[in-house]
């Protein structure tokens, strides 16, 4: 499942003003061995940036959805849209950042 999937999922099961980015919090003493990703901790949060600034623009437009729940598609077009044009190659970077971390869990 794509990053995309689960970010269109995350809205699909969780109102808007309870969404967040997909970002991870390990506890100073977790099993590395168990979690790898927690080795990635800061680098996965980061790649997190652009899903969390389209979240936070969606928050601001909860009333037009709520107004017009048949708008969302247009909405959340526009938001991407948005952050996008606000934040050149954001997106991109958060790509590059998963594949690489990705690769460093398939050792």
């Amino acid at each position: 499942m794509s990053i995309f999937s689960l970010f269109l999922l995350a809205f699909i099961l969780f109102p808007i003003n309870d969404a967040y980015s997909f970002k991870i919090h390990c506890a100073d003493d977790i099993d590395l061995i168990e979690y790898p990703l927690c080795n990635y901790e800061e680098q996965w949060n980061e790649s997190e940036k652009f899903n969390e600034l389209v979240v936070d623009e969606l928050k601001t437009r909860t009333n037009d959805m709520n107004n017009e729940p048949k708008s969302f598609d247009k909405i959340y077009s526009d938001v991407l849209n948005k952050v996008n044009r606000e934040n050149p190659g954001l997106y991109e970077q958060g790509i590059q950042i998963k594949n690489w971390i990705n690769e460093q869990l398939e050792l």
